[in-house]
């Protein structure tokens, strides 16, 4: 994550490992129902860990409200993220006529490719169309979408809805296509 932020050190790192500071808000999940949360495919996947599933939602409502990065942009990131993972159930038409949206898609390929390969031209783009709040909130999107998204491909796994048709998929982690 330092990396795609312009942080990563000049020199050898030192080995002291500093701890995360908490987050000072947590969401309160010990008391979620036990009907499902929500019908987000991701939500769906996240099932068997209701507190992850929960959070993800947390996490998707926080980035749908944030104020930096238009949802058009956001949404054609989140889609070409999916896409590369080869996620067509994830995948949306995105107009990318716009700059920034053009912007978000580039620095999501790459990042998907090869985080180290997203440039400062690249991330300058984006913060010269949308400010540097544009930038931290696509980079801190893309590690948890990039992340989500190759937990599903590797999985094999599609939203409920979708697994009749296709009935190799599906798969979690406790699941296996031996019978």
């Amino acid at each position: 994550m330092l990396i795609v932020l312009g942080l990563e050190p000049d020199g050898p790192m030192d080995t002291l490992v500093q701890t995360t500071p908490a987050i000072p808000k947590r969401v309160d999940t010990s008391a979620l129902p036990d009907a499902p949360i929500g019908d987000a495919p991701e939500v769906a996947m996240l099932a068997g860990n209701r507190r992850l599933a929960a959070l993800w939602e947390h996490m998707a409502a926080a980035l749908d409200s944030q104020p930096w990065l238009p949802s058009a942009a956001l949404e054609a990131a989140r889609s070409r993220t999916a896409t590369m993972h080869g996620l067509s159930w994830a995948a949306t038409p995105v107009p990318i006529g716009d700059p920034l949206v053009q912007a978000c898609v580039a620095v999501a390929e790459m990042f998907v490719a090869d985080v180290h390969a997203v440039t400062d031209d690249m991330a300058a783009r984006v913060v010269d169309l949308a400010g540097p709040e544009a930038f931290t909130t696509l980079a801190a999107a893309l590690a948890i979408w990039e992340g989500i998204y190759r937990l599903a491909a590797t999985w094999g796994w599609e939203p409920p809805d979708r697994r009749a048709s296709h009935p190799a998929h599906g798969l979690g982690p406790t699941t296996s296509p031996v019978t």
